[in-house]
Formats: structure tokens, C-alpha cells, sequence
């Protein structure tokens, strides 16, 4: 939930401001909200914090540019043949001529003529450039014009903020920011760098027969054509074409592989696991083929499932007669035949494409269950699973002689933290070798202390220190031996030196700070007062009586004699 501040602390900022939105029923104050989870504008549904305009009562929120901007903008560079007046959407939806997408509940920019709708997002992301070309041919408004083989009509330059707007390039499909190229009539937008960097013409691996010229507009028929290497549908999008074969390839997807030779990747390769060449291939996860467009394709050596754009290997021929997809990701094609790894460094690990024993394995790092490639070291039957294998100690911490390696999921089935005791399964740092855990909470440390048990100097964090033979090193505060690999505090001037547990308590680490610290001399001394004390008493019973046993004799003898 949002914290909003009172009225009384407005007050004590100074006056409020109050004003009418045509987003709101009720007049929207100015105040300032602290945001410790998500709280959305109610305009451009972007997160908001700071100052804001909002009712109390309703929990509405705007931000302070959304309810303090222009009612009407008379020249915007996306439309700057007539004026937008701000409109805000109650639930009907208009479509942004700018990201292309449907929008409902949002305020929004609406030219009465054009009918052309922008987002806000967007009508604040789009400015004019603040250094225009000179050399190149200029609107009344300043823009530059240019004239570029990927789009039939002249196109204006833009400057696009990276904030909010959902606009993409054409060519790359990466979102756009910076320095464009756009023509308003079209929603087509081109990063300046694309546009500086495109081929026309490129010879390309996967139809090496004729060579393929970009096309700015579909060719075929109803606007639609597919990749020939993602098999992605794509409508009203342009494309590298051989007219001759009816043979495309999506920009990206041209542009990604043709790069990738360029730098050297090779473009076929035999792979031991696999009887057919493999081709080095652009993967797009989504909308393979509209039959199957929720299945989910793996990576042969690693099995995880390949969610996200990049370069991988693919078996043309699988996929031609059977439409089977067989993948590997360009890192797990090129894997070591050997491996020697800080999580098993008694022997050196081989590659195997699957378990030698049966179809499945358990990985010896994180105990889940693998079909995958495996790193094995038979002497041991240790296993270790590609994506364990990819895991690299890199943590140095001063609890621990060995780095330590962070792990989103616990690798042992009942894990304890080797400085708080307690169980936890996620975000933990591991020595798999020494089986040392460390909670994500309990690894800061304060670089300097001061403490009770030395109150004359700071005591400050070392990752390890040696006075002597390392065999004879003591912690100064509970006179135990302490292991010099370790990490301890100590006193530069007076070389104090103590076990970093003796002086920082788990009530600390955990944001708690704690006054009492628990000294096991003191603990011992106070047990022996404790004991002297009722020794004390007992003898003072004693005392008492045998003093009043002396009264009585005493009163006899004066009795008596």
C-alpha cells in the first residue's frame, strides 16, 4: 500500500495546491506519497512516488507531469499539423497511433480532425531532436526529412525518451529510445543507427543461391509471409526477400545470423550427439507455428526450456521431415570434452551426453533431476548438470576460506545456515566442498565495530590475520583457538583480535540491533559469585546462630554466677 502523507503535513510543507483534472470526479491535491510496493498513475500507468496529485478518499494518483500537463499542445512533433487536447479514456480504449496498441483508462493527446490518438506515455516520450541535421532537408517544425530505401515515404527524425513508451523498432524489434527516424502516417519507426547500419543487399548462409534484398513492404498477397528461419508469422512487416525462391528472412533474424558470421561463429557444425549437420539459426521462442504455438522447445544438452531470442544450433532435416525440433544453444554446442570445476576439484569431470546408467541422472550440486548433458566423474559418480556447471564461486566472505557460490534454490534438501542455524531454501551462498551455507541475510558485515569487550578502540573486519605460527592462533575475547583462514575483527592499535562471531550477534545481522552480548567468562564468573554468595548466606545463618547460641551462654553465666 502507498503512504500518504496528512494534511498537517502538507501544511508544514507549506500551502496546498488544489486543482480540477478531467481524470477525477473530485478535486485532486498535491501531496507527496512513499511507496514501498508498486503504486500506478492513473493516467500513464507507470509507477509513482514523490510528489503526486491524488484524492484521499478515493486513493486516485497522478503524477505531478500527468495532472500538470498541457491541456492543449499545439504543434507535437508526432502530429504537428494540428493541435492535440488532452482526453482521459473511461474504459471505452483508444488505440495509440504511436506504439500501435489498444489503451483503456489512460489520459491520452486526440487531434478532433485527424482522429489520431496518443498515449501519454508516448506524447511525452516524443520530442523534437535537440540537434538537427543541417545537411539534410528540414520541416517547418525543424525535423530533419530523409528519405530511406527501408520505407516508402520520406521519414521525419525524432528524439524518443526511454521512459514509458512501448514503441518498437522495425527492424531490430528492440524497444526505441534515442535518436529515430519515424513516419507518423505508417507507425513506422527506425532507430538512426539501423537506419545508418542497414544492407540492402546481403548473401546470406541459409539461401545461398540468389542473394536477398530488403524489402520495406510485404510482397505477398493479404500482407503475411514467413520466416524461413524462425517460421514466425509476421503481417505488414518488412523483410530480406529472394523474389525468385519466395524465400524470406525477418530483418532481425537476417541481420542477427549475418552478424554472427561476420564475427566468426560458424554456421554448421557436427555434433557428436546428433547424426545430421546442425545450423546455426536465430530462435524466437513465440508463435513457431500457429498449431503449436504453446509448445515449449528445449535445449538437447542443458533441457531448459528456450523462453528467450538468441542464437542456437537446429537440425534442418528433423525439422523438415518430421517437424521435430532438435536445439542446442550456441554456448552448449561448443561445451569442453573436460572440466575441471571448484564444486568436485578432486578430479578433473567429462562430458557425456546422458547418464551411463540410466536415462536420467541427479545432479550431485543441486539434487534435481536431469536428461540432459552431464559433467561426471566416474571414479566418484559425481554428476553436475550444465546449468551447475555454469555456477562459479565468486562470493569471497570472511566467514569462509573458500569462496562461495549464490544459488536462487538451496542445493540440500535441509539446509542450515552456518552462522544463524536457521533453515532456508532460497538465496543462499554454498562451499559445496566444505557444505558451508550462508543465508543471503546473514552475510552483511559492518567494516568497523565498537564493542564492550575492547571499549578503547574500534575493532575493524580483516579477511583473515596471522600473528605467529598460524597454528597457534587464539580469539582474544573468548580464548578459543580461531582458525587463521577466517575472517576476524581486531584492533590495529592494540591487535585485539576476535572471532567475528564472538562480536557480532545474529540479532544484528538480521537489522536488530542488540546491547547485550553474550560473554562466556562473565557467564562463568557470575556462576561462581553466584555459588560464593549462597556460601555466603549459609554461613551467615551459621553465624546468627551460633552468635545467639554465645547470647545464651552468656546470660547463664551471669545467672548463675
Amino acid at each position: 500500500m502507498a503512504t500518504l502523507s496528512t494534511p498537517q503535513d502538507e501544511l508544514r510543507e507549506g500551502e496546498e495546491d488544489v486543482i480540477e483534472h478531467i481524470s477525477h470526479e473530485h478535486p485532486l491535491t498535491s501531496f507527496h506519497v512513499n511507496i514501498p510496493n508498486w503504486a500506478m498513475c492513473k493516467g500513464c500507468w507507470l509507477r509513482i512516488s514523490g510528489r503526486v496529485y491524488g484524492c484521499r478518499c478515493c486513493g486516485f494518483l497522478l503524477h505531478e507531469s500527468c495532472a500538470r500537463a498541457p491541456r492543449v499542445i499545439l504543434q507535437h512533433p508526432f502530429h504537428p499539423q494540428h493541435s492535440l487536447t488532452i482526453v482521459f479514456d473511461c474504459g471505452k480504449g483508444f488505440h495509440c497511433q504511436a506504439c500501435d496498441t489498444e489503451k483503456h483508462n489512460y489520459l491520452g493527446y486526440y487531434c478532433h480532425e485527424c482522429q489520431v490518438h496518443l498515449d501519454m506515455p508516448c506524447a511525452s516520450a516524443i520530442t523534437f531532436p535537440s540537434h538537427p541535421f543541417h545537411d539534410r532537408e528540414h520541416n517547418e517544425d525543424g525535423s530533419t526529412m530523409i528519405q530511406h530505401f527501408s520505407h516508402r515515404h520520406p521519414m521525419k527524425s525524432l528524439q524518443l525518451s526511454s521512459v514509458g513508451a512501448d514503441i518498437r523498432c522495425k527492424v531490430c524489434e528492440l524497444h526505441i529510445s534515442g535518436e529515430v527516424y519515424c513516419c507518423p502516417e505508417c507507425i513506422f519507426f527506425l532507430h538512426k543507427l539501423c537506419a545508418d547500419e542497414l544492407p540492402q543487399v546481403i548473401a546470406h548462409y541459409l539461401h545461398p543461391e540468389h542473394p536477398l534484398t530488403y524489402q520495406g513492404e510485404c510482397q505477398y498477397r493479404g500482407g503475411t509471409f514467413y520466416c524461413n528461419c524462425c517460421s514466425r508469422e509476421y503481417t505488414d512487416m518488412p523483410s530480406f526477400r529472394c523474389e525468385s525462391c519466395y524465400f524470406d528472412l525477418d530483418p532481425k533474424c537476417a541481420l542477427q545470423t549475418h552478424s554472427a558470421i561476420q564475427e566468426g561463429v560458424a554456421t554448421t557444425i557436427q555434433h557428436f550427439i546428433h547424426d545430421h549437420p546442425l545450423t546455426l539459426y536465430y530462435f524466437k521462442p513465440t508463435n513457431y507455428y500457429k498449431p503449436m504455438k504453446n509448445l515449449v522447445f528445449h535445449c538437447e544438452a542443458c533441457r531448459q526450456p528456450m523462453t528467450t531470442d538468441g542464437l542456437a544450433y537446429c537440425c534442418l532435416v528433423c525439422d523438415k521431415n518430421n517437424g521435430d525440433r532438435f536445439l542446442l544453444h550456441q554456448s552448449c554446442a561448443h561445451l569442453p570434452s573436460g572440466l575441471e570445476h571448484p564444486f568436485h576439484p578432486q578430479h578433473q569431470l567429462k562430458l557425456l551426453p546422458r547418464a551411463p546408467s540410466a536415462e536420467h541422472f541427479y545432479c550431485s550440486a543441486c539434487h534435481e533431476r536431469s536428461q540432459g548433458f552431464t559433467f561426471y566423474c566416474a571414479e566418484c559418480e559425481f554428476h553436475l548438470d550444465l546449468v551447475c556447471a555454469s555456477l562459479k564461486p565468486t562470493l569471497e566472505h570472511h566467514r569462509h576460506e573458500h569462496n562461495l557460490t549464490y544459488f536462487q534454490r538451496s542445493p540440500y534438501k535441509y539446509p542450515s545456515c552456518n552462522f544463524c542455524r536457521r533453515s532456508s531454501r532460497i538465496d543462499v551462498y554454498c562451499c559445496l566442498p566444505c557444505n558451508f551455507n550462508l543465508h543471503h541475510k546473514c552475510l552483511p558485515l559492518p567494516p568497523v565495530i565498537e564493542h564492550e569487550c575492547h571499549p578503547y578502540h574500534p575493532l575493524v573486519l580483516f579477511s583473515k590475520f596471522v600473528l605467529g605460527d598460524p597454528n597457534d592462533q587464539y580469539c582474544d575475547f573468548c580464548e578459543e583457538i580461531r582458525n587463521p583462514d577466517h575472517g576476524v575483527y581486531r584492533c590495529d592499535q592494540c591487535w585485539y583480535t576476535t572471532h567475528i562471531d564472538c562480536v557480532i550477534s545474529m540479532s544484528e545481522v538480521e537489522g536488530n540491533i542488540s546491547t547485550q552480548f553474550e560473554d562466556r567468562r562473565l557467564t562463568k564468573l557470575n556462576e561462581e559469585i553466584a555459588s560464593l554468595e549462597e556460601t555466603i548466606k549459609v554461613m551467615e545463618t551459621n553465624l546468627e546462630a551460633l552468635t545467639e547460641n554465645l547470647d545464651a551462654l552468656k546470660v547463664r553465666k551471669k545467672r548463675d554466677f
